[in-house]
């Protein structure tokens, strides 16, 4: 069986082994919240198992191919306004230029390597940026 939290873990240890100091904090997202409090301090990655997709399988078999989408959050926060939280040094956009850097090519536990699938804005504010990234990831997996 696919083990999520192993694979969570595991993506979660590459962004904060491989982003040389970028982020204060990389941890898992337990509620949604997260994205729009302001802990943990900025700049910081949550990280979530997305959707998982199965093809169908060849006949009679135990096995199954699929596909996971793993999600990254990037927030980062600039009291100066102006699109610095996007654009300043260590503002959004340097930290999905991190996290693609760390991920793309990355084998999670029992998993292909991720592509990146998606960048996209997830909450903006005059001081606030969140950018959500989706990878992608294949596997086969026995029932």
């Amino acid at each position: 069986m696919i083990d999520y939290g192993a694979i969570d873990d595991a993506v979660i240890n590459q962004i904060a082994g491989a982003s040389a100091g970028a982020f204060l904090s990389v941890a898992t997202l337990d509620h949604e919240e997260q994205l729009f409090e302001g802990t943990p301090r900025p700049p910081c990655a949550f990280t979530l198992i997305g959707e998982s997709h199965y093809d169908e399988p060849a006949g009679a078999t135990r096995y199954q191919d699929g596909r996971l989408d793993v999600l990254v959050y990037v927030k980062a926060r600039n009291a100066r306004g102006d699109g610095a939280a996007r654009k300043a040094d260590g503002g959004a956009y340097d930290l999905i230029s991190e996290v693609k850097r760390a991920l793309v090519g990355f084998e999670p536990v029992t998993c292909a390597p991720l592509h990146l699938v998606s960048v996209a804005p997830r909450y903006i504010t005059r001081n606030i940026a969140v950018y959500k990234l989706t990878f992608r990831t294949t596997f086969e997996e026995e029932f």
